[in-house]
């Protein structure tokens, strides 16, 4: 299984500009990146990006209001997660920062659907993080049930 898009998360420090003081805004909180990871590792999942290029720091999402992408102060929001039976398929991934258009810039994954994936995959390149956690917020995200979501009606000119 692959899951992309905008996950509103950053999950690592490597994946904002500046994390001074954004502890508190959402996309940052400890919470969000705790439970983040607990996606990732305890559902064995990979950020194809980070797993692929654990040092690199690049942003996928610049505030178009405060015009911070000229300056690069972004946020790495925008995934490929994969299961980890499945990362060997990844030949690569990558954000697309120079595309403009938007808020958000597009990101790539390339495959190799031949590539046996049956074979045991080695380690993750990409460190495990830790955030630190309030106790009484450390529960484990609840799973929810599949909803069925219904198109948003379209706005009256």
């Amino acid at each position: 299984m692959i899951c992309a898009g905008d996950l509103n998360v950053a999950h690592q420090e490597i994946d904002l500009y500046d994390t001074k003081g954004k502890e508190k805004v959402p996309g940052f909180t400890p919470e969000e990146r705790h439970n983040f990871g607990v996606l990732l590792s305890d559902y064995k999942y990979v950020d194809t990006f980070r797993d692929l290029r654990p040092t690199e720091q690049k942003y996928s999402f610049w505030s178009a209001r405060a015009k911070l992408r000229p300056e690069n102060k972004g946020w790495r929001l925008d995934y490929f997660v994969i299961d980890a039976d499945h990362m060997g398929m990844v030949e690569d991934s990558d954000i697309h920062n120079k595309v403009m258009g938007s808020d958000h810039c597009p990101i790539s994954i390339k495959l190799n659907l031949q590539k046996d994936t049956a074979k045991p995959k080695k380690e993750t390149k990409a460190k495990k993080v830790e955030a630190t956690v309030p106790e009484e917020k450390k529960e484990a995200p609840k799973r929810s049930k599949t909803v069925e979501s219904k198109p948003k009606a379209a706005k009256e000119e």
